[in-house]
């Protein structure tokens, strides 16, 4: 679906809430055992809307309701990426390889309380530097996050696919091999499926050289 990205109008959610019903109306009750997506609030809105009330996601086990499937994990790489860009700015010089050290190192925590512990010495050794503590509190572990990036909100058969890379790869290869980085968006949809108004389709090309 083609949207504005303006948070206002809510477009990109709606886009992405209807895309996934539909594909999982398509896939019956088969769900995947996770969704790793980029650390975007508005996927992360969109994905949750969806999952919670999809009866595939989930399972009714002595009265409660553990979800099963579906559960969202953040691409490692974009994870570390946003820790270049954001946090290890925060310090200077040396400081910056000891912080995404620590932060690896609470990355790859196989069990909640030991995260609980490493996060805990991260707030003591920086707890002069109020910026760097805040930001990993509101950003990193609060509610919402705390459980999709760390090795142990992981610990489950999901194939170990841990980044987005193979996927943004392809559409890397769709954006400036085949349209040479200039042609629209609109020309692979015209392609795939068609105008709807004139019934016309593409040349074939385009879906050759995919």
């Amino acid at each position: 679906m083609l949207c504005t990205n303006d948070t206002g109008s809510q477009h990109e959610q709606l886009a992405l809430e209807m895309t996934l019903k539909i594909i999982f109306e398509k896939m019956e009750g088969v769900r995947p055992k996770a969704l790793v997506i980029d650390k975007s609030w508005t996927e992360y809105i969109a994905l949750k809307n969806v999952i919670e009330v999809d009866s595939g996601c989930w399972e009714i086990v002595h009265g409660k309701r553990p979800q099963t499937s579906c559960l969202i994990l953040l691409c490692w790489f974009h994870v570390k990426k946003a820790w270049v860009e954001h946090l290890l700015p925060k310090v200077h010089g040396m400081e910056r390889g000891k912080l995404y050290d620590h932060m690896c190192r609470l990355m790859y925590c196989s069990k909640e309380e030991e995260f609980n512990q490493v996060y805990g010495s991260i707030l003591e050794v920086y707890k002069e530097h109020k910026n760097v503590c805040l930001y990993i509190k509101h950003h990193w572990c609060n509610d919402t996050w705390k459980k999709t990036w760390p090795k142990f909100g992981r610990m489950f058969s999901y194939g170990h696919v841990d980044t987005t890379n193979i996927v943004e790869r392809h559409w890397q290869y769709i954006k400036y091999t085949a349209f040479k980085g200039w042609r629209p968006i609109t020309d692979l949809v015209h392609a795939l499926i068609g105008d709807s108004v004139t019934g016309s389709w593409m040349v074939m090309w385009t879906l050759q050289i995919l």
